[in-house]
């Protein structure tokens, strides 16, 4: 659309046939070992090369310096770190045992019962944060998976229902969790936990019926745009849904949140809905004035951190009950208060893209290379959830695909809860299996893998 700079036109182009390569290659082989690499790429795509294609490329929120002088490096740069992650994710020649069997697939009924399982538990981690506050804060993201295990039973109802095996008392167990996950999300105005669900709810369709599922895709965007634009709105004041979300109670967030989502939904403008998209493109879904503002800031004497924002690696798989003086995840606060992102104070955090982290620790050659082990590091993960595929393996790689949806988190907290999570499915692929007894592992075979000898992790 009538670019401002057309002579950085190419690098984006690039940079998008890149990010495009894997979605044609699924589309031909309907191998799922394409999608985490292909979502990443293009999130990085739109974040950080995308604004290039705008008629006024952006500026952030007026106080980040965006150089005219490194307008070329910020436009060749991030197109070159995609690339370099996609490389990393095909070039891993060595791919890890699954930690479950990728033809592994639970019977109806104790899929179903699972399912509700699950959806009980999630209630049950939620009554206890209510009562004893704050008590799995204090054990950190060792226990995150407890976060997730609604989310886990919604997968498992959906995958149940998608073979003709859900009842009644799993479709009101997983519809109740959903209902109240979506509206606690609505009524807190953080919209991530929400695209997380879809992300999972889209992955158990599309592995189940073995093709992407465009129409989802595009009836959960109409839904949750109106209520998405107008999020701002309910921030406003100390009266405001956001500031009285911690004190509402389940039924209270349910309740707003169905009465917000309806009333935007109603009261969208649609005439409006290209501005605001564009008008959310170029100001939200845009990190070119962030990783312009600390190559401006590093450019003119502010010295690299060489590796000092993700040291936190080492500490990843340490609970912080065992070791209380933990180094805290305080990029948002500390690290951005630094940049000059934001004020001091804990009013609002500003959280650095992995990108741009890569950038501020080893410069422009970091972000090509540190891009390449990160994308490595993301084909083992995958692997070892064997993307996917296997009702166990589902769950991991639901799991996992949250981490990888975080390209505008920092590396140290994207990594660590990588790691963290793989721990927790290790874990339990050792000591849980005696609940999949009754498990599909010879006689029934998935389609990708049909008419094949060769080991899990090689056939897909």
């Amino acid at each position: 659309s009538h670019p401002e700079h057309p002579q950085f036109l190419l690098f984006p182009a690039v940079g998008l046939a890149c990010c495009l390569f894997p979605l044609v290659v699924f589309q031909q082989t309907q191998e799922p070992k394409h999608l985490p690499v292909f979502v990443v790429s293009t999130l990085s795509w739109v974040y950080f090369c995308a604004p290039f294609l705008y008629r006024e490329l952006p500026l952030g929120d007026g106080g980040r310096i965006l150089s005219s002088t490194h307008l070329g490096s910020l436009a060749f740069y991030p197109p070159l770190s995609i690339l370099a992650f996609i490389c990393g994710y095909y070039a891993l020649l060595w791919l890890p045992k699954p930690l479950f069997e990728a033809r592994q697939r639970v019977s109806g009924p104790t899929l179903h019962r699972v399912a509700i399982w699950l959806c009980l538990g999630s209630c049950g981690f939620t009554m206890i944060n209510l009562v004893i506050p704050g008590v799995m804060v204090r054990l950190g993201r060792t226990v995150g998976i407890l976060e997730n295990l609604g989310v886990f039973g919604v997968v498992l109802a959906l995958v149940c229902y998608l073979r003709g095996g859900l009842k009644w008392s799993g479709f009101i167990c997983a519809g109740a969790m959903l209902l109240m996950r979506v509206c606690s999300d609505v009524v807190s105005t953080l919209f991530s936990g929400i695209v997380s669900i879809v992300a999972c709810i889209f992955i158990a369709v599309m592995l189940e019926r073995r093709r992407i599922p465009w129409k989802f895709a595009f009836v959960s965007f109409l839904v949750l745009l109106p209520v998405f634009m107008t999020r701002y709105s309910h921030r406003e004041g100390e009266d405001s849904l956001y500031a009285q979300s911690p004190f509402l109670s389940v039924s209270q967030k349910v309740e707003q949140g169905l009465l917000v989502a309806v009333t935007d939904f109603l009261k969208f403008d649609w005439s409006s809905a290209a501005t605001a998209i564009e008008e959310t493109l170029s100001t939200r879904l845009e990190n070119v004035s962030f990783l312009g503002h600390c190559v401006y800031l590093h450019t003119n004497g502010k010295a690299f951190k060489h590796g000092e924002t993700i040291r936190g690696l080492v500490y990843a798989l340490v609970p912080r009950f065992l070791y209380p003086g933990k180094p805290l995840q305080d990029h948002g606060d500390v690290l951005s208060t630094e940049y000059g992102f934001k004020g001091p104070g804990p009013d609002c955090a500003i959280n650095f893209p992995w990108l741009a982290d890569l950038y501020i620790n080893f410069g422009f050659a970091g972000m090509i290379v540190g891009s390449l082990l990160v994308g490595a590091l993301f084909r083992w993960a995958s692997s070892l959830a064997a993307y996917g595929i296997g009702d166990m393996n589902l769950l991991m790689f639901c799991n996992l695909f949250q981490w990888f949806l975080l390209v505008e988190g920092n590396l140290s907290m994207v990594l660590s809860g990588i790691l963290q999570a793989l721990v927790v499915w290790w874990v339990i692929s050792r000591y849980i299996r005696p609940l999949f007894r009754d498990t599909l592992s010879g006689g029934e075979v998935l389609p990708h893998t049909r008419g094949t000898r060769r080991h899990p992790g090689q056939a897909l």
